[in-house]
């Protein structure tokens, strides 16, 4: 069955790429098997031009079979490992595992997505480099919470011969997610990637329609020290959620102490019905006197 499924796909590639194409688009239930047959069939030599193939599918299969062919032992550990269960319900990995062998299970595994999510989460704990195919890999990503977990890997994660590049573009694409706690996410992490980059990103979110998401694109200029930012931070003083209210009274200390100290915005807070933004503004509006 599975090498009638490999075979009956028309290529015009080399064997060794039309071997890979079709593996790469293997149904999940018949991976394993379709591996073990590519594995017998590929030309060794060719693999590692296709492990940078445009075609990003292509490119991780090729990084898998190399991993495979390099090291079984530690392949199979890989793909096999059972994640241990937290209290709350996620999972975790433990150890080190191959970085393409995760890739290869995250998009072929069959896993359910409490399991890729925590799959996303063991690849940053076994790789300092950011993968190659993993931009794509978000972008074709369809789980809010998985693609909420590739952002968080974007602040641990470097592009190997560039010490500059990391997991930006998934946070910039982050920004436009459709699901509110992966625009949150974003907002989040872009404090840690200190990308000029991501400041306009940023600034954007400050205006939107979540309040969390507004709040922690307050808090991470702030943070960040973006200090042409000040009106487009000070506007999220008037949001609902006391937490946007209190990272932007934070933020806008941080921006311009001496400008926020005297804003009359964080001096009608003072009598805020949240204890917290009212003694955040208290404290800050008497540092003027």
């Amino acid at each position: 069955m599975v090498t009638l499924f490999l075979a009956g796909l028309a290529m015009a590639g080399s064997p060794t790429s039309n071997t890979l194409e079709a593996l790469s688009v293997a149904p999940a239930g018949e991976w394993s098997t379709a591996r073990a047959e590519a594995l017998a069939s590929v030309e060794v030599s060719e693999l590692s031009g296709l492990a940078k193939d445009s075609n990003w599918q292509i490119g991780l299969t090729a990084q898998a079979l190399q991993a495979w062919r390099t090291d079984e032992t530690t392949a199979t550990a890989t793909w096999s490992q059972v994640p241990a269960v937290r209290r709350d319900g996620t999972q975790v990995f433990t150890g080190r595992g191959v970085p393409a062998v995760i890739g290869e299970r995250l998009q072929h595994g069959g896993e359910t997505v409490v399991t890729r999510r925590a799959l996303v989460d063991w690849l940053r704990r076994s790789t300092a480099s950011w993968p190659s195919w993993a931009d794509s890999a978000y972008a074709a990503e369809e789980d809010a919470g998985v693609r909420a977990a590739w952002v968080d890997a974007a602040r641990f994660l470097k592009s190997p011969g560039d010490a500059g590049a990391d997991g930006r573009q998934v946070v910039a694409l982050a920004f436009d997610d459709a699901d509110a706690d992966v625009r949150a996410q974003a907002a989040r992490i872009a404090s840690y990637l200190e990308a000029a980059s991501l400041v306009s990103k940023l600034k954007a979110a400050t205006a939107d329609s979540s309040d969390e998401v507004a709040g922690l694109a307050a808090r991470s200029l702030g943070i960040l020290r973006v200090k042409d930012a000040y009106e487009e931070v000070a506007q999220v003083l008037d949001r609902t959620d006391p937490r946007a209210r209190l990272w932007t009274i934070r933020a806008l200390e941080r921006l311009d102490r001496d400008r926020a100290a005297q804003d009359a915005r964080i001096a009608a807070l003072q009598s805020d019905a949240d204890l917290r933004v009212a003694r955040a503004a208290t404290g800050l509006t008497a540092a003027k006197e």
